[in-house]
């Protein structure tokens, strides 16, 4: 544990700390919960204030462009039957802004009738809530309230169809009645429209500076970059981070408060033109200043003169859309055009911490000093009086046993990576699967039979009373008992350590207890990713390199996150391989019933797993042994019939019904093999991190296809075709490929040796250009990566060493081309390291 802990604290210090802070806030409903509660006069003078008030119209909901803004004498009260009718197009929002007059003291009852939706807004508090898409609809509400102005804020949209709007109140010892237009002030000085004002968001005034109250903070996090884009609504930075006392999702989803925080880098003193590319509102401070305030139809761009340095930096940002985007850039002096703010000009507001500058320092005290107590432990408890013999001896196990010490690092090396932000990537928002699998686990381990939320493919199957209706985090699941949709050996493992954690619910089962079981199966992976690599192809270096590959690939990484069945699959599949390969050296038939039974297990893992009945024997037979090949696929048969037997007990009403469905459903389609080789994705939207691995690693897979064991390519050609023949004709689910990841490392790690031990210049320009190229594309910034002199240069003096042994074929030059692919491989797995690292919180679906 210290060695993890040394090493993981030693690899966050030397990675550069670039970037922002970002406090995610959440603000609860301001709607008061009681009746009565006083609301006092603001102080205004009179003669400053003229008749009306001040009205703005904004195309589009949420509001996008400022269509006109002018004083309005009339009351607010309209109705406009259609299209022909309404004096905008919709979709429209309009606001007003200004004061109301109150004569008299006492009760007041406010009435707003909307179609479609307002809000009333009374000193900043929101009196009325009338929001949402619908028809005429009326809400009341009754305040005290004493004589004086108040500030008024009303807002209303339009969608389409009818549009209406009344606000009408009901004085004390009066009738109902349309609040008159003599009511209504506004301010005589002409309002700037992108001023921050009081009905602005909280969020937007807070100042560069000032303490924000931890109340309102869900979580911190480091952003790369002022480049933020959500296509889910908030929630999907809520669940991932909220913490153990607030866990339980708020009624109504909040819409997206950010503060970002931190320092930004000047180069050289001049003028700075910055543009803000955004559907929300935002503040932009700079060396304490408020350089930008944008409301939507203002102007997002604002010249400033700054001097060189490191200026201090926030930025607010407030949307209620659910699509919501934020980009910052910058025009330097002497440039041409607008540039994103690449992430090294930025320092986060967290940096300035204990260690300072002397981080490069820790990181490697922290490395050297794990390394060395672990060590010196190890050598004070086992060698005790005899410790210079047992030293020597020690030496010389270390050399003899070489790549056993190398995979324990290989091993901690993966773990490391898989722990780094586990909960947050891949997010919330990529797939709600996990939770299927967790909460029918956790049901499960509490004795209440098989429950958890079930999919529109298969939800019509289950009888209505084993239904139930949940909203959680502003997503609808339909919750069904006795489950039957997907097998339930991983939901039992994935269920274990949120019931460890304390977990008093299911809805307690968080990712950041769900995903361990993911880790630890792709962790433990690593291991028989080495162990079948020795057993193919005889060689320390191919399975070295293989369980490397399969350690560091950010894809692989990536993927040993997501809590889906697929993971442990992998983990059985490999297992059914290895036990294959370990009978056909000794001989020994606990392999072969090990073998079968892991064959029959993978299908309680997953559905896909039913291909390993065909693997296990095919393999078998492929070697010789057509007897053992009987016996495997035999006993794999009849574990896996038993889950269809475990399926009808559970629930025999819907296993037919389900079982039609899948039919219906999963249709195999020949596209479907030209989307799995081709989409690049982890689960359902693309991971463009992963394009340059996943064209190289189905490159060596058919390069495998050229050994004289063919174990490799056989497994995954017929997983393939299996997952083909059971998906849909839409689109392919990511996860579904993960059982395959290991043995794409088994095959990258031979092509690696392959090339180390004949290096030529058709393999190394394989690895330039693709191993190497596309991962490094997610290192350098966008300038540097698409200059052409640098890509010429890179290739040019990247094949030389393999030109020199193609063409002279000398010792010499044998040397130095092995020796550049060792740099290749070293460059290859720092790039993984870093990527892995540099992961976005959240996958663009909208980039092809």
């Amino acid at each position: 544990m210290l060695l993890i802990a040394g090493i993981y604290s030693g690899i966050q210090l030397l990675l550069p700390n670039r970037g922002l802070t970002g406090y995610y806030l959440y603000f609860p409903a301001a709607e008061p919960k009681t009746e009565n509660i006083p609301f006092r006069p603001v102080k205004v003078s009179a003669s400053g204030l003229s008749s009306g008030l001040m009205k703005k119209v904004y195309e589009g909901y949420p509001k996008k462009k400022l269509i006109k803004g002018n004083h309005d004498g009339m009351p607010l009260d309209f109705n406009w039957p259609g299209e022909a009718q309404k004096s905008y197009r919709s979709p429209f929002t309009i606001e007003w802004d200004g004061f109301l007059k109150v004569d008299g003291r006492g009760d007041y009852t406010f009435v707003l009738g909307s179609d479609d939706g307002s809000e009333l807004f009374l000193n900043d508090k929101k009196v009325i809530d009338n929001g949402g898409l619908h028809g005429i609809v009326k809400k009341r509400r009754t305040i005290f309230l004493e004589p004086g102005f108040y500030r008024f804020h009303m807002r209303y949209f339009d969608v389409g169809g009818g549009a209406a709007l009344s606000l009408k109140w009901k004085a004390p010892n009066a009738q109902e009645t349309i609040v008159p237009a003599s009511q209504f002030y506004h301010e005589t000085a002409h309002c700037d429209g992108n001023a921050v004002d009081t009905a602005m968001p909280y969020t937007l005034q807070i100042e560069l500076g000032s303490v924000i109250d931890e109340g309102v903070i869900v979580f911190r996090k480091n952003d790369p970059a002022i480049a933020f884009r959500n296509f889910g609504m908030l929630r999907t930075y809520y669940v991932n981070y909220w913490d153990n006392q607030r866990f339980r999702p708020p009624e109504d989803v909040p819409p997206y408060n950010i503060v970002w925080r931190g320092s930004l880098w000047i180069p050289a003193d001049g003028k700075y033109l910055f543009h803000a590319d955004t559907n929300g509102e935002m503040v932009l401070f700079i060396d304490s200043k408020p350089v930008m305030k944008y409301r939507a139809g203002g102007d997002s761009k604002i010249q400033v003169h700054l001097g060189k340095g490191w200026k201090p930096i926030q930025v607010n940002y407030v949307n209620t859309a659910k699509y919501a985007k934020l980009n910052l850039r910058w025009q330097k002096p002497g440039d041409s055009r607008l540039t994103n703010i690449p992430s090294r000009y930025f320092m986060p507001s967290g940096n300035r911490g204990g260690f300072g500058k002397a981080r490069w320092w820790c990181a490697g005290g922290f490395l050297v000093a794990s390394v060395a107590v672990s060590l010196g432990f190890a050598l004070f408890l086992v060698l005790k009086k005899k410790r210079k013999r047992y030293f020597q001896s020690y030496a010389a196990y270390m050399q003899q046993n070489w790549p056993v010490v190398a995979l324990i690092f290989i091993v901690i090396l993966g773990a490391v990576l898989r722990l780094n932000h586990y909960s947050v990537i891949p997010p919330h928002g990529d797939t709600m699967d996990v939770y299927q699998e967790a909460w029918n686990g956790y049901h499960i381990l509490h004795g209440e039979g098989p429950k958890s939320w079930e999919g529109a493919y298969f939800v019509s199957a289950y009888k209505n009373g084993d239904k139930n209706a949940l909203q959680w985090f502003g997503d609808r699941f339909t919750i069904v008992k006795r489950y039957i949709a997907h097998p339930p050996l991983f939901s039992i493992f994935a269920g274990i350590p949120p019931t460890i954690c304390g977990a008093k619910g299911y809805l307690d089962c968080r990712l950041t207890t769900i995903n361990i079981t993911p880790i630890f199966f792709s962790t433990l992976t690593i291991l028989l990713v080495f162990s079948v690599s020795y057993k193919l192809y005889r060689s320390y270096s191919t399975s070295i390199i293989a369980s490397l590959l399969y350690a560091t690939v950010p894809l692989f990484v990536a993927a040993g996150r997501i809590a889906k069945g697929d993971g442990l699959l992998a983990l059985v599949l490999i297992s059914g391989v290895l036990c294959v390969l370990q009978y056909t050296e000794s001989g020994k038939k606990r392999y072969i019933v090990g073998a079968g039974a892991l064959a029959g297990i993978s299908l309680w893992c997953k559905e896909t797993g039913v291909c390993a009945i065909v693997i296990v024997p095919l393999l078998l037979g492929y070697k010789g042994f057509r007897k053992e090949a009987g016996i495997a696929a035999g006993m794999g048969f009849v574990i896996a019939v038993s889950y269809f037997l475990y399926c009808y007990l559970i629930n025999p009403e819907a296993f037919s019904k389900v079982m039609s469905l899948r039919d219906t459903h999963q249709s195999a389609v020949f596209d479907m093999v030209v989307k799995y080789l081709s989409n690049f994705r982890l689960t359902l939207n693309y991971a463009h991190f992963g394009t340059g691995y996943y064209w190289w690693l189905w490159f060596v897979l058919v390069y495998s296809m050229g050994r004289r064991d063919l174990t490799v390519p056989v497994t995954v050609l017929i997983f393939l075709m299996t997952i083909c023949a059971l998906s849909t004709d839409i689109y392919p689910f990511g996860w579904f490929l993960m059982p395959i990841y290991p043995f794409m490392a088994v095959a990258g790690g031979l092509f690696i040796r392959d090339l180390i031990a004949k290096p030529n210049t058709a393999k190394a320009l394989l690895i330039l250009l693709i191993l190497i190229a596309v991962p490094v594309k997610e290192v350098l910034p966008v300038n540097v990566y698409q200059s052409q002199w640098l890509y010429r240069y890179y290739l040019a003096i990247g094949i030389i060493p393999f030109f020199a042994v193609d063409f002279l074929r000398h010792r010499t030059t044998v040397t130095i081309a092995k020796t550049t692919c060792y740099l290749y491989l070293l460059l290859f797995i720092a790039l993984n390291v870093y990527i892995v690292y540099s992961l976005p919180d959240l996958y663009d679906p909208l980039k092809p």
